[in-house]
């Protein structure tokens, strides 16, 4: 029995420490998680994040726990699923889904036995019509294509995008998909659409409440075809569609505009979903360039009179690390396009390039995430560190459990020091405080995933709002995920994430970005009533650009969140005051007080340029057409 009492000590660590969590601060839980990471069991851990918050512990622990008479056995209350997952991640610097539930045995306990769904997901679904993607991953649903098409537009610096998704079901019960994108820096969701009984619809746009409600009535109550698009965070965007039909699919496509300020691309990501991406699954990619382009390390190709294209597929990891690049972008001009959406108001929209860099920055502090996932990245973090040194003073802080330790002058972060997920939120809030007193000092943020909001971040936000200047936090992801932090952030301009960073390269050209050191494209944006006399004629989507940058600026301003929703809706775009949302009937439109997508109203896909042959054609045809006209 000893013997017994023994093994099941960790189980009891555990459970200790997930009811002592709930009214523990953040450096009280972090503690906690380091108790349980060196002592506690990451099988009872997983299984109360899971939702086994009841016999996920035998009657042993029940015994430590002052139990006294075998046959009065209960586990005792149920432990909070949602603090096994906070604390899961502090303890092992990982999401509890990035390994599938262990399946409950009589015999042989939690894990020991595994049946034919268990690496498939969870059963139960708490999070339909909400708000987040939820903790774990629905069993039997999946994502069983995907196909992912770009144009980019070398002379408007602006690429457009659709990424087409196919979820198939294989449980008993309909499902709801959902997932938080994330997509290219500066990007934004310009189409949504839903195949309903095999024919493309287009969505409605209007403000988030009223896209929402719409979406949670027909998804929710009346249980039909649905989907939902809206903007979570920084170029994040939160999807989901319901139902998704037992042993049935359901497939959308997502439209996405996105600037190419240097002439690079970044392909969208998943950071969250409650579906399975099997390992045989890829993704199609497609990009074509009317000039000269590279995809990763692979040259673009064109046939005789055909733009410049590349094809792959590609698995999901693959994804965060391809970029494509222009070749020899041009020098930005002056631009102009007709807005077809302009309604009563101008309709010709320009863009005048600037250089937003202003002086270089003299003086970092530097604040690095020191959960575990950033470990195989630490010799990236110690090059940026010593890259920023060679034009400013750099200060360096290290978040480490709930709280931070600061760096010497000339130390540098070591690896034993990243383990378990650290919360930010306290070396953050004092950088920021720090750089208030400093004049001229701006904080960089080298983070992993911020996956909870961890502690309350008024102070932080306070110290944002209430700062004069305005306080400068550069945000830059070493390792993609979910960033609570970011997205309870981004109604501040002085908060960006300016780039992704993949690899070094990438990484310290961002930090030059950041520090002033290169160029910055950016738009100053008008409407006329004519066409301009000088400027570079481009596509339309130069007024999505212009109509994007308006409404984040009122947003970031605090403009009326009304105003703003209505002009995002007229346009057709996703912002953080508007979403989209396609149903299935006319009936259903008409009760939410939406106007069903005009497929006429929605951006295109370009097709590539005529070959010569078929331009030949046309202008044969066109010239008989004449010849005919003058002889009748």
């Amino acid at each position: 029995m000893l013997v017994l009492a023994v093994v099941e000590i960790p189980a009891w660590v555990t459970v200790q420490a997930n009811r002592q969590a709930e009214a523990a601060s953040s450096i009280d839980r972090a503690v906690l998680a380091m108790r349980v990471r060196k002592w506690g069991s990451e099988r009872t851990l997983q299984a109360a994040a899971y939702g086994n918050t009841k016999g996920n512990s035998g009657p042993w622990v029940w015994i430590l726990n002052g139990g006294l008479v075998m046959s009065t056995w209960d586990s005792g209350p149920g432990l909070d699923s949602s603090l096994a997952r906070e604390l899961y991640y502090r303890a092992y610097g990982r999401l509890f889904t990035d390994s599938p539930p262990r399946m409950r045995s009589m015999i042989l306990g939690d894990g020991e036995g595994r049946g034919p769904d268990s690496t498939d997901g969870f059963a139960w679904d708490g999070d339909v019509g909400g708000t987040t993607v939820g903790g774990a991953k629905m069993k039997g649903l999946r994502l069983q294509g995907s196909r992912i098409d770009w144009h980019l537009d070398e002379a408007s610096r602006l690429a457009y995008g659709e990424w087409t998704l196919e979820f198939y079901n294989r449980h008993a019960n309909a499902q709801e998909a959902r997932c938080q994108m994330l997509l290219p820096p500066g990007a934004f969701v310009s189409r949504l659409t839903l195949w309903v009984n095999g024919e493309p619809r287009e969505a409605a746009f209007a403000g988030q409440a009223k896209v929402r409600e719409a979406y949670q009535k027909v998804a929710v109550q009346e249980r039909r075809d649905p989907v939902l698009v809206t903007q979570v965070g920084p170029d994040r965007v939160l999807t989901q569609c319901f139902p998704v039909p037992a042993d049935g699919s359901m497939k959308i496509r997502l439209g996405i505009t996105a600037p190419l300020p240097e002439g690079v691309l970044h392909l969208p990501l998943l950071l969250e979903r409650n579906f399975m991406v099997m390992e045989v699954l890829r993704h199609a990619v497609d990009v074509q360039c009317t000039s000269a382009f590279s995809a990763g390390s692979a040259e673009a190709t064109a046939a005789s009179g055909q733009p410049y294209r590349w094809r792959a597929e590609l698995k999901d990891a693959d994804l965060a690390m391809l970029s494509c690049r222009l070749a020899n972008p041009a020098k930005p001009e002056a631009l102009w396009c007709e807005d077809p959406l302009a309604g009563d108001k101008p309709r010709f929209v320009t863009a005048t390039p600037r250089d937003k860099a202003g002086e270089p920055v003299k003086k970092w502090i530097v604040v690095i995430d020191g959960s575990e996932s950033l470990r195989p990245r630490l010799n990236d973090v110690r090059s940026a560190l010593e890259h920023l040194g060679k034009t400013a003073s750099v200060r360096t802080l290290v978040a480490i459990g709930g709280s931070y330790e600061e760096l010497g002058k000339d130390d540098t972060p070591v690896a034993s020091a990243f383990r378990g997920g650290s919360d930010n939120s306290a070396a953050l809030t004092h950088a920021l405080d720090l750089a208030r007193t400093e004049p001229g000092t701006e904080v960089l943020w080298l983070h992993g995933l911020q996956p909870f909001a961890f502690a309350d971040l008024q102070a932080l936000q306070q110290l944002i709002e209430r700062s004069h200047p305005p306080l400068s936090l550069h945000a830059l992801a070493l390792v993609q995920g979910p960033n609570r932090f970011l997205e309870s952030l981004s109604r501040h301009a002085s908060v960006e994430s300016p780039a992704r960073c993949p690899d070094l390269p990438s990484l310290l050209a961002a930090l030059d970005l950041c520090s002033g050191l290169r160029p910055n494209l950016g738009w100053d944006y008008a409407r006329g009533e004519a066409a301009p006399a000088a400027g570079k004629k481009v596509w339309d989507h130069l007024s999505r650009a212009a109509v994007f940058d308006e409404v984040m600026k009122g947003y970031q301003n605090g403009a009326a969140a009304e105003g703003l929703a209505a002009l995002a809706a007229q346009h057709h775009l996703v912002t953080p005051v508007s979403g989209a949302v396609v149903l299935e009937t006319l009936e259903q439109y008409r009760a939410a007080g939406l106007d069903p997508g005009d497929p006429n109203a929605s951006p295109k896909m370009p097709l590539g340029i005529p070959e010569p042959s078929r331009s030949l054609l046309v202008m044969i045809g066109i010239a008989w057409l004449i010849l005919r006209r003058r002889r009748e």
